[in-house]
């Protein structure tokens, strides 16, 4: 399968609907010339090498549609959460924080920031546990030592 680079631009949220609407009749011809596509031309021709060929075209293809749906799903998610945030959450995001003359960094800001970042470490440190848990290595051996460090 090719490289796949994002890209990004934008347009007026009225044309959105119709970006959409070309999107996803772009995947449904797709879809449509797939569904025309055969894997082998005869029966007696069933496994061979343009077989193989054909279903790795139907792959790549799949997997190429897959990725289309993927974005114009993300798309309408990101419509969906514009259209549906309110104005009140939107004014209060603009609104600066007052800060406190003396202090260099405002207690709320950083608490909130050390919260949020306390979760994500956690969050860190069960992924790894899961992911990278191998009781023969975290054992040490009883011919390991601690070799120093040296400076240069």
């Amino acid at each position: 399968m090719s490289q796949r680079v994002n890209i990004q631009y934008s347009i007026d949220i009225d044309e959105l609907p119709i970006e959409i609407d070309r999107l996803v009749k772009d995947v449904q011809g797709r879809l449509n010339n797939l569904s025309h596509m055969d894997i082998f031309e005869n029966q007696h021709d069933a496994i061979s090498l343009k077989s193989i060929s054909n279903i790795n075209k139907i792959r790549e293809t799949l997997g190429s549609i897959d990725h289309s749906l993927v974005d114009i799903t993300n798309i309408m998610n990101g419509y969906i959460n514009f259209m549906t945030s309110s104005p009140d959450n939107e004014a209060e995001e603009n609104v600066p924080i007052e800060h406190n003359e003396t202090e260099l960094y405002p207690a709320t800001e950083v608490k909130n920031k050390l919260d949020d970042l306390e979760s994500k470490l956690e969050q860190f440190k069960q992924n790894s546990k899961q992911e990278n848990y191998d009781p023969v290595a975290t054992q040490k051996s009883e011919f390991s030592q601690e070799v120093p460090k040296t400076t240069t």
